[in-house]
């Protein structure tokens, strides 16, 4: 029988779902992903909720680092991902990386920007964007460590713990030299501004292509 040898696992992955519950479907595709693994990684599964998703994922990436993980993995319960994608996801080694979804309208629009419209996605998919949805996201935790050093106004204090916190991923308006008024960033777009900021891209793999679960399957053309 062909055999299919896998390198050994020396790099440890956190995967993160931030739900406050999980749809049937999605907890045995769980199950799958213990059984059958990530090629390379030690992976360790967490369901995180904190009040927001902004918050689920600012927890979920500190305790990536308290874990002393390599890589910091997103799924959304509410993404329809095969195997074959999240492996897929995992293999690419830039510091941030992610796959595509369409947001949940009738009319196609996937949730990445490209702020230059003239680039389009190389032999093998890949583009940089400006910002992406973070629910099929690879995170190096040395991209976290980075922006906790050198981008102090992430800082602040919780008040419940009394212990320093770090937002990387910041909702909420910031103003720019190219927004002086201010510009509204979700959590996604603000984790990566302020990554690019310390000169970290993001990579959009658009060969990875997810449905996007809601009262139906999104974009409703692929389903």
């Amino acid at each position: 029988f062909p055999v299919t040898i896998y390198p050994p696992m020396t790099k440890r992955l956190q995967l993160a779902i931030c739900a406050k519950s999980l749809p049937p479907w999605f907890a045995i595709k769980l199950m799958e992903i213990q059984r059958v693994g990530i090629p390379g990684f030690q992976t360790d599964i967490n369901i995180v909720w904190r009040g927001s998703i902004q918050m689920a994922r600012d927890v979920a990436a500190q305790m990536a680092l308290d874990n002393n993980q390599d890589r910091l993995v997103f799924i959304d319960s509410d993404l329809k991902f095969e195997m074959a994608q999240l492996h897929k996801l995992c293999a690419h080694p830039f510091p941030i990386v992610c796959g595509v979804y369409a947001r949940k309208q009738r009319d196609v629009l996937w949730e990445i920007s490209i702020k230059d419209k003239t680039k389009q996605p190389d032999e093998n998919g890949l583009v940089e964007v400006q910002g992406a949805g973070a629910g099929f996201l690879s995170i190096d935790t040395k991209v976290l460590r980075e922006m906790r050093e050198k981008l102090p106004e992430l800082s602040h204090v919780d008040l419940e713990s009394k212990k320093t916190c770090t937002n990387w991923f910041f909702q909420g308006v910031r103003r720019t030299e190219e927004y002086p008024d201010g510009v509204f960033y979700g959590e996604d777009m603000g984790f990566m501004h302020m990554a690019a900021r310390i000169g970290y891209k993001t990579i959009a793999d658009t060969s990875i292509l997810i449905p996007h679960e809601g009262v139906a399957d999104y974009p409703l053309q692929l389903s």
